[in-house]
């Protein structure tokens, strides 16, 4: 059966929640689902983009990210569900949930109206897996009129205590009313993160832990770059993920969430009404295989989010590396970026072939000019063969003008700790003139390390698993200290550099002469006001001295 039949297949079986009237879907709910995924599940015609899909046997094997295999479980599950009563998330999720439609540098002491916004869940088991239980929750409604693009975006985030259990599978999506999922358009997902501690920029750098040392994680990541335009269908391949048999990621203690959702209809269009479905499934039982994350991250300024200035007009080349965090072998990999022309993974050196030398950028951050971005792709692909260093390429779907999910099968894919990788991007805003001008480059992937006991011994696996790069393998930047964060300021103007230990030295000494000429300053004000005191009571004191002199010769006159 194909599996364009098997996913119409899937909807048709959704089933109704039990816990009230609105929750229930009706057949006229499920024929308008068939008809969104029906959209869905078509090959993008090649008049809408100059790459070829690739097959599905070039992608069977490339790990449960291209797969949305097993989604009917998960409705099926959710149809079983007893849903909660709604409650108000900040008193679902207490101080932590935050939610803002502002774009200001500290966006999150603007509420947009988090105390409107309800929750409800349901705990529910999976129909597939024995022992194991999906947690479901479903919170709005928002109600938006457009004016994404225009720069309303919705944005919310949350933490949540947790015993330790091991995720096997995670959904995210927007739905309507009656539980039918979204496209994209006309919500689009900017991101939507899990991670084990608190790292989102847009709110570190509005609080007071903008003065702690940064480091950044990831348990789950997606984007709206990711949805699928393929027979696997979009709405249901970006919102579900499914870890293999006996395969878990630890949770434990606790997780922070947060997303950016917006409407990306013209701003006035009409009032649309919509929730986060937000889910994960978990056992308690130690898998048979622990799965690990990775992601390495571009360097850029950042004030402006971390994003790359891709030049107008021309072609250009972006590319930055890394070495890998220690023995093992990819699950699956993937990436995140706006749109491009080639997107190109090397297991190998780049210093050993053409892109460490003749395609070396003059910063970190610049894209470097090209003329032909075809050409140069396939010189870098014959360089680094004669090098003895393998590629995979990615397989970039365009949807219009929307990017869908870049392709990868880079397996198999064993490594050990030190290999160094790179990630190259060609992107030409002439031949493709609605290319976004500021983007991102995110390299992500899921790992079984050799060790499987390594955690205990390296936290910082869990704790560091994103890093931003350049090109120089060996100064990622794996925690952002104060004094690193000083030196970007005031040296860079907000430029992030590679990871150098002279650079943070320089930043402390920054910070420190900073604080020195604080508590300097404050001293001096000390002083100055207890001068200005004494020299009040001394003046009173002389007013009364005088003045009782005065009395005294007027009762000598007298």
């Amino acid at each position: 059966m194909k599996i364009v039949t098997f996913f119409v297949l899937v909807v048709s079986k959704l089933e109704s929640s039990t816990a009230s009237s609105s929750d229930v879907e009706s057949s006229a709910a499920h024929n308008k689902t068939k008809d969104i995924l029906k959209k869905d599940l078509g090959l993008v015609s090649s008049s809408k983009s100059r790459h070829h899909f690739a097959s599905d046997d070039d992608m069977s094997s490339a790990g449960y990210w291209y797969s949305a295999e097993g989604s009917q479980s998960y409705f099926e599950a959710r149809g079983k569900c007893k849903w909660s009563s709604p409650i108000s998330a900040p008193e679902f999720w207490g101080k932590s949930f935050l939610y803002t439609k502002s774009q200001a540098f500290n966006q999150f002491w603007h509420d947009a109206g988090k105390d409107n916004l309800l929750v409800r869940e349901c705990h529910t088991p999976d129909v597939d897996r024995e022992g194991q239980l999906w947690i479901i929750r479903r919170f709005g409604p928002f109600n938006t009129t457009g004016g994404a693009k225009e720069g309303e975006w919705h944005t919310t985030k949350f933490l949540e205590p947790v015993h330790k259990r091991w995720v096997t599978g995670n959904f995210g999506g927007r739905i309507n009313e009656e539980g039918e999922l979204f496209t994209s358009p006309p919500l689009h997902v900017h991101h939507e993160h899990v991670s084990y501690t608190e790292c989102l920029p847009s709110y570190l750098r509005a609080s007071r832990q903008v003065l702690e040392t940064m480091r950044v994680n990831r348990i789950t990541a997606i984007h709206g770059d990711n949805y699928f335009v393929n027979s696997e269908g979009g709405a249901i391949g970006n919102a579900y993920k499914s870890f293999p048999e006996g395969v878990g990621k630890r949770m434990e203690n606790v997780y922070y969430f947060d997303n950016r959702i917006g409407d990306i209809r013209p701003p006035g269009s009409p009032v649309m009404q919509w929730w986060n479905e937000i889910g994960y499934r978990y056992t308690l039982e130690t898998p048979k295989r622990e799965l690990l994350h990775m992601s390495r991250f571009n360097l850029a300024n950042f004030f402006e989010n971390v994003k790359i200035h891709i030049p107008e007009d021309t072609g250009s080349i972006f590319w930055m590396s890394w070495k890998m965090p220690t023995n093992g072998e990819m699950e699956t990999n993937w990436c995140h970026t706006h749109g491009a022309e080639h997107i190109i993974i090397f297991k190998g050196d780049p210093s050993k072939f053409a892109l460490g030398g003749k395609y070396a950028k003059k910063d970190p951050w610049t894209p470097k000019h090209v003329d032909d971005v075809d050409t140069v792709a396939d010189e870098l692909i014959q360089s680094a063969r004669e090098a003895g260093i393998g590629h995979c390429n990615g397989y970039i779907q365009w949807d219009g003008e929307e990017p869908r999910m870049t392709q990868f099968n880079c397996k198999p894919w064993h490594f050990k700790k030190g290999d160094v990788v790179a990630i190259v991007s060609l992107y030409d805003t002439a031949r493709r003139p609605n290319t976004n001008t500021r983007q991102h480059l995110i390299f992500r992937g899921d790992y079984y390390p050799d060790d499987p006991n390594l955690i205990e011994k390296d936290t910082g696996l869990i704790f560091e698993n994103l890093q931003f790069c350049g090109e120089n393998p060996d100064h990622c930047v794996s925690q952002a200290s104060l004094g690193y964060k000083m030196y970007m300021v005031f040296f860079n103007r907000g430029w992030m550099p590679e990871y150098y230990a002279y650079k943070s030295v320089f930043g402390w000494i920054i910070a420190i002469g900073i604080f020195g000429l604080a508590l300097f300053g404050t001293y001096k004000l000390c002083m100055w006001l207890r001068n200005m005191f004494l020299l009040k009571i001394l003046s009173n004191s002389n007013k009364d001295k005088n003045s009782s002199e005065y009395k005294v010769l007027a009762t000598k006159e007298n």
